[in-house]
């Protein structure tokens, strides 16, 4: 999967919202999901539990449910800051909800993550108790209106990429400007952690053995969604899951990013 993981032009929902001409909309938990059922961005129509939601929409509904409660109940992240702080000039999608679009998009992206501002207008997420941050952002994500040219089931592909998506956006939450092979690799890792039968990571693997010469933390390249592994084997054998959400609390700290990296 492809992201956004460093947000040096910020990129505003409502500009996306209108290239893709969404008319309709569901709310769940804290989402909303625009969708439309016109033009090439339509999600496909069926509803055969006749609820006058699109079945695909159903589905995504109870994936939301599911990863939301493994990242925020079991694994206990914070949530990514509200949009609710914009002004009359910036659209939030309608309410303060996080909002997940619906698109025909690129044939060689399952999905992307924007951020847009600093949360709060002063980079510190609302949603965090005990911290203070500063580079926390907003952002919401652009998913596919189906995944049918894709390889694998396309209710499994909505679900990794779901979980490796919004994962993305929790990221963001603590410190949009982290590494973006640690940002890319642990939210491949989150991929197992919601949806650990599915195993659509493997594919990544192959590579990234072939060349174990290469560097854990090269960038710009598909190895960084191969470096999962490594956070793989630590939560799997060393050490707890809940290491990996105190690698972006400790980076919330800017002297802790220079100290780390800087040795």
């Amino acid at each position: 999967f492809f992201s956004t993981p460093t947000p040096p032009s910020p990129i505003l929902s409502g500009l996306v919202g209108s290239e893709m001409c969404i008319r309709d909309s569901v709310d769940i938990e804290h989402f909303r999901i625009h969708y439309t059922l016109n033009g090439n961005h339509a999600v496909n129509s069926d509803d055969y539990n006749n609820n006058f939601i699109p079945d695909y929409i159903d589905s995504l509904s109870q994936i939301i449910k599911e990863t939301i409660s493994i990242f925020h109940k079991k694994y206990l992240y914070n949530l990514p800051p509200s949009d609710s702080f914009y002004d009359t000039n910036q659209n939030n999608g309608g309410s303060s909800h996080y909002d997940i679009y619906l698109r025909d998009i690129s044939s060689n992206y399952y999905g992307f993550t924007f951020p847009e501002l600093p949360a709060q207008n002063n980079g510190d997420n609302e949603s965090s108790k005990n911290n203070i941050e500063s580079f926390s952002y907003t952002t919401y994500l652009v998913l596919r209106n189906n995944y049918k040219d894709f390889p694998g089931n396309e209710i499994n592909n909505l679900k990794v990429t779901f979980a490796h998506e919004y994962f993305h956006s929790i990221q963001f939450g603590y410190n949009a400007f982290e590494k973006r092979w640690l940002l890319e690799a642990t939210a491949v890792w989150s991929e197992e952690q919601a949806y650990d039968h599915i195993n659509d990571c493997y594919q990544f693997l192959p590579d990234w053995f072939k060349y174990p010469h290469r560097s854990l933390d090269e960038s710009g390249t598909m190895r960084e969604n191969g470096s999962y592994i490594f956070f793989e084997y630590i939560t799997e054998n060393i050490a707890n899951p809940s290491i990996i959400k105190d690698i972006f609390i400790v980076f919330i700290d800017t002297k802790m990013i220079m100290i780390f990296y800087n040795n």
